[in-house]
């Protein structure tokens, strides 16, 4: 496909605004920065403590981990 197909707008959902967010502690991830060289990869490491009593309880534990970059 090519550049014909890309978008050029985009819509914030209600609910999934950037605010608001707070940090769990049973979700954590390694590194808060990661510098990625041009033409190569990276792999975060992410950890869950399913040893807390957040993650003990029946139901859903949720969490989201948000990315920025400031690429040209």
């Amino acid at each position: 496909m090519g550049d014909s197909d890309a978008v050029t707008t985009t819509e914030l959902l209600p609910g999934y605004g950037q605010t608001g967010a707070d940090d769990t502690n049973w979700f954590r991830e390694e590194a808060t920065t990661l510098t990625v060289p041009a033409h190569s990869a990276a792999t975060p490491r992410l950890t869950l403590d399913a040893t807390l009593p957040e993650t003990r309880t029946p139901g859903r534990c949720t969490a989201a981990l948000g990315l920025v970059h400031d690429t040209p």
